[in-house]
Parts: C-alpha cells; sequence; structure tokens
C-alpha cells in the first residue's frame, strides 16, 4: 500500500517542480503524505479498531504458554549486551546466539499475532477512512506551535512547515544517504560513550566534541534550512515545536542537533509525533483529572540508578504508589490502569526495529509489550518510560 502513495507522492512533487502547482496541490500532497503515515495507529488512536480476545479457556492457554515463551527469551536477550563488541562480531558465539533468539522470538511472534487475530472479534464503530484534513488539524493547532512534518520520498527529503493559519512545504532539504551517514558517525560515539567508565570520564570533553560534529552535521542538513520559517534564532520565549519523523528520520534525536553553540532543546519546547492526525487526536484528549502516580521499579546491575529514581520522584509526588521489585508486576499495572493520572516506568526495554509493536518493557513477573500497552485504559494519562 506504501508504494501506491509514493508513486502519488512522486507525481505530485514533479507538479511542484514545474511551477504549475496550486495551492490546493500542495494541500493534497500533504494529505497523500498523512495517509502514508501511522494509519493503523490512527485508527486504534480514533477507536476504529477495537478487538477483544474471546473467552475461551484452552486459547486463553495457549496465549499464555506463547507469551511465556516469549518472556524467556525477551529475559535471554536482555542478558547478551546486542551492543558490546562482541554481540556484534557475526563470527563469535554471542551474536550466533542472539541471532538465534531473534528468529525464535520472531517465529513465536507471529504465532502470537495470528492467534490474536484469530480470537478478535469486531467492536462495532466508524472507521477513519481518511486522515483529518489540513483544515481540522490547523485549527486544533494552539497559536505557539508549529509542526515540522518531514517526509522521505526517493532520493529527496523535504518538510512541510504548518501553523494554524499556513502550511509550507520546503524541498530538498538532504538525501537519505547523507542522512545516514551522519547516522552512523553519531552510533560510533553513542558507543564510545557505553564504554569503560574511567575512559569515559577521563576524555568525555572530546568525546562529547566528537558526538557534537554529527549532530551539527544534521542540523545543517534538517533544521537550518527551515530556520526563517521556525524564527529558532528569535531571543523571546522560545516556540513549541513537534517534530513529525519519517523513514531513517526516526532515528535522528532532533532535541540534541546543535547548531554551533546550542543544542535544540535549548532553544524551543520540543516534541513528536507519529503524524498530525495523531498530533490532532492527541490534542482532543482530555487531562486525566486523578493526581494518583504509579511507579514501577525493577533494578538489576546494569541499572542501579532505579532505586534512587524512584525515591526523588516519590519526594516530588506525594501520592505516588510506589512499587519496587517483586511488587511492580503486570498485575499490579493493569490493575490501577484507567485510575491513575500517570505511570512511571524504572526499568529495561528493548526495542524490535524489525517487529515493533513487540518491543517491550520488563516488569518483574513479565515483559509488557506496545502491543499490550494499546489495550490499557490509558486516557489521558502521562506515561513516562
Amino acid at each position: 500500500k506504501v508504494s501506491v502513495y509514493d508513486d502519488l507522492i512522486q507525481l505530485y512533487l514533479d507538479r511542484l517542480s514545474g511551477g504549475d502547482a496550486s495551492s490546493e496541490d500542495t494541500e493534497q500532497l500533504f494529505d497523500l503524505i498523512e495517509r502514508a503515515k501511522s494509519r493503523a495507529l490512527v485508527e486504534r488512536i480514533s477507536g476504529s479498531l477495537l478487538a477483544q480476545a474471546s473467552a475461551d479457556a484452552e486459547a486463553e492457554a495457549q496465549l499464555i504458554q506463547l507469551r511465556a515463551a516469549l518472556n524467556a527469551i525477551y529475559n535471554d536477550m536482555l542478558g547478551n549486551d546486542i551492543d558490546s563488541p562482541d554481540a556484534q562480531d557475526p563470527s563469535g558465539d554471542r551474536a550466533a546466539h542472539l541471532s538465534r533468539l531473534g528468529n525464535r522470538a520472531a517465529d513465536l511472534e507471529r504465532d502470537l499475532s495470528q492467534r490474536r487475530l484469530q480470537l478478535a472479534h469486531s467492536g462495532a464503530t466508524t472507521s477513519l477512512e481518511h486522515p483529518l484534513p489540513l483544515q481540522q488539524i490547523q485549527a486544533d493547532l494552539p497559536h505557539d506551535l508549529t509542526v515540522v512534518c518531514y517526509h522521505v520520498a526517493g532520493d529527496e527529503i523535504l518538510a512541510f512547515i504548518i501553523t494554524h493559519k499556513m502550511i509550507q512545504p520546503v524541498r530538498h532539504l538532504s538525501s537519505p544517504a547523507a542522512i545516514q551517514s551522519q547516522l552512523n558517525l553519531l552510533t560510533a560515539q553513542w558507543r564510545h560513550l557505553k564504554g569503560d567508565s574511567d575512559f569515559v570520564e577521563r576524555h568525555i570533553h572530546r568525546l562529547v566534541q566528537n558526538a557534537e560534529r554529527p549532530l551539527h552535521q544534521l542540523y545543517i542538513e534538517l533544521v537550518a534550512p527551515l530556520e526563517s520559517l521556525l524564527d529558532l534564532q528569535n531571543a523571546a520565549l522560545p516556540e513549541k515545536l513537534v517534530f513529525v519523523p519519517h523513514g531513517l528520520l526516526h532515528q535522528v534525536p532532533f532535541q540534541a542537533l546543535h547548531d554551533g553553540e546550542r543544542y535544540l532543546i535549548e532553544t524551543t519546547e520540543l516534541s513528536y509525533a507519529p503524524s498530525a492526525s495523531i498530533l490532532t487526536l492527541s490534542q482532543r484528549r482530555q487531562q486525566c483529572e486523578s493526581s494518583r502516580m504509579l511507579v514501577l521499579g525493577v533494578t538489576d546491575p546494569a541499572i542501579p540508578a532505579v532505586e534512587v529514581e524512584t525515591r526523588a520522584i516519590a519526594q516530588v509526588l506525594p501520592l505516588a504508589d510506589v512499587r519496587m521489585e517483586e511488587a511492580a508486576t503486570l498485575d499490579a499495572l493493569l490493575g490501577v490502569a484507567g485510575t491513575v493520572g500517570g505511570i512511571h516506568f524504572a526499568c529495561h526495554g528493548i526495542f524490535r526495529s524489525d517487529n515493533p509493536n513487540f518491543s517491550a518493557l520488563k516488569l518483574h513477573d513479565g515483559w509488557l509489550t506496545a502491543d499490550e500497552a494499546t489495550h490499557l485504559d490509558l486516557d489521558g494519562a502521562l506515561v513516562v518510560l
């Protein structure tokens, strides 16, 4: 489906290049880009995709068995540092072990997803057939908020600058190859910062300088051409920016991009959204009125500061319900979801770029996957990972 949108988007870009495009063409181009982004998530948030598992005891037991097998694999994967030199060496035993774990996890995840689909039934609501129209998105934008929607179209990276009264496309910012090159350099610097703590402490100034080089180049490629429209150099109060990445731009830490003097987070209030439609749907949600906060903390030697973190939160939020170690369970989460104003997770996580729905957070008695999290009642709550 995405390839169809890619072709249509390219046709409209060709019209823009020819100079005979109208404002309606610009809006249609943006509409196509919106359709190509985060469609399933838009429908999930709008309430169009509702499913409930059947109460069949045997089927439920099979799901529990599959989840238990996945939990064991995730625990094994976490015990092997994927970023370590040994794990990166394709000839090493640990790399081969991680590869086998990944393949086994993918098989189990596929089986689990298929069983859930077979058990699911539709909860009747109207389908969101189209993304929200531009006029509706703009009408819901606060006057002090600007949205930067990026899109990767073939070898071109472009952006739409959107406010409550204006939409402006900016073409030919950079290329995917140029961005990937800087991301590779940045990844190498992150690995250095994960090295021996004594080495990092001795050379921290040089390591920071080395990391700032690709961060500065990414700023030049992706943000500098937009400065006049974003008014980033204005000495007034910082504007609120929402970045909507696309493709490999999801790997760009926009808040850490460096203009040569400051990081972007020092000049603006910054947040992210998967698409402008999802941003609008999120803006419409009412904030949860409950002042209760659930704090879940699971420590191990690799994250020793979890207890300090949770104590600090409890001092700031006297009504926080802090659950540590054996008390930080999936059942504890399920028992209060929908009754608290916020949930803070201080624990390990695994990001699955190959299967994002099975990215997961490690609680004491198992892993909470992204797929399972979408079924939690968290409407209006603040969630901190």
